[in-house]
């Protein structure tokens, strides 16, 4: 993921709930089509994608298999379940 940006078709249109969680016009490309798509990507300036390659990897990094684990595990510590 370093020297990609992520690209969300109407993640505006996404429930809250729904997975992926954390994106954001800050870390991705949010579009709408594939013409409101190429318009973005053409528009994005060195700067522009410089940033959004950084947040994309650090969202990335942030939301690994291994970091979504590591989450799970302490809310379960810190908020056990029980069953009665």
């Amino acid at each position: 993921a370093k020297s990609a940006i992520l690209c969300f078709k109407q993640l505006d249109k996404k429930p809250s709930s729904a997975a992926p969680h954390g994106l954001n016009h800050s870390n991705c490309i949010v579009y709408q089509n594939a013409k409101d798509l190429f318009r973005q990507l053409q528009s994005l300036s060195d700067e522009g994608k410089k940033m959004l390659y950084e947040n994309t990897h650090r969202w990335a990094m942030e939301h690994s298999t291994k970091a979504e684990a590591q989450r799970f595990l302490h809310i379960v510590h810190h908020q056990p379940l029980y069953v009665s």
